[in-house]
């Protein structure tokens, strides 16, 4: 895989906080990168409902933050509704790339 570079018409901003968020994205490519710019934990679901876990429940895929969090590389085939939480208020900046960074489907 080439090294990672967001470009500009392929990655999107959604700005999470305790209530859900979602985004739509076009239906390509199938691999997106997520990345989470803020301070805060985010859980991430890929055409469902994003929860955060609690004792003996189970919650949505979390996403660690930081500047030395690793983007996460999911495949979302054809689904092409992703939506994100976080515990805190505050807007927590997700950016997601379509593809592997390299080209826009």
């Amino acid at each position: 895989m080439a090294g990672f570079s967001p470009t500009v018409n392929g990655t999107y901003l959604l700005n999470v906080g305790a209530t859900s968020s979602a985004i739509t994205l076009p239906d390509r490519p199938g691999t997106v990168r997520i990345y989470n710019g803020g301070s805060n934990t985010v859980y991430i679901s890929i055409g469902g409902v994003a929860t955060i876990p609690g004792v003996g429940t189970p919650g949505s895929m979390p996403l660690a933050s930081g500047a030395g969090s690793i983007p996460l590389l999911l495949e979302k085939g054809a689904q092409p509704r992703i939506e994100a939480i976080c515990a805190v208020a505050g807007p927590t900046p997700v950016f997601i790339t379509l593809g592997h960074g390299e080209t826009v489907g």
